[in-house]
């Protein structure tokens, strides 16, 4: 049962293998109609003790990402430098018309081996980049220019 309060479920948020996605709501596949629930009787616990009306939908789907232009995929690796190239190619997909679709991505899906890489690239507000030639080299922290960019999700089934 799902109700407003509460977060999607870990399996909702799970999906194929892709560094990058845009959610676009209402691909799912049905899998039972949708009941609407709603616990607003005055016997009921939540309304008898905290007044507090709960209304919710019961169902079962299998939610996805439905058109190829809303997942990139990569073998690169994690750095922001290939972030930023997954993020220009999936903003610059145009539709058959020839115009852009306006693809935005929120979401960066990693394999458990990458969670590390991933909150550098989308958590971090600086990083570390090397300047200078050798052997005058040295390190500088620079602002994160990607930090907040996309929501980390770390999925072992990847």
């Amino acid at each position: 049962m799902s109700s407003q309060r509460s977060k999607p479920a870990a399996s909702a948020r799970r999906g194929t293998r892709s560094l990058l996605r845009h959610h676009t709501p209402g691909h799912d596949q049905k899998r039972r109609d949708y009941e609407f629930q709603r616990q607003d009787a005055p016997t009921d616990g939540n309304v008898f003790n905290n007044r507090e009306f709960i209304y919710g939908v019961w169902a079962r789907v299998n939610a996805g990402f439905g058109l190829w232009q809303l997942a990139y995929g990569s073998k690169a690796p994690l750095t922001v430098e290939n972030y930023e190239a997954a993020r220009a190619a999936m903003t610059s997909v145009r539709g058959d018309n020839g115009r852009k679709m306006g693809v935005s991505p929120t979401i960066l899906v990693v394999p458990d081996e990458l969670d590390g890489a991933g909150r550098r690239v989308v958590n971090n507000t600086t990083r570390v980049v090397t300047v200078g030639e050798p052997p005058d080299e040295r390190s500088v922290a620079i602002a994160n220019e990607w930090a907040g960019s996309a929501e980390l999700v770390v999925s072992s089934y990847l």
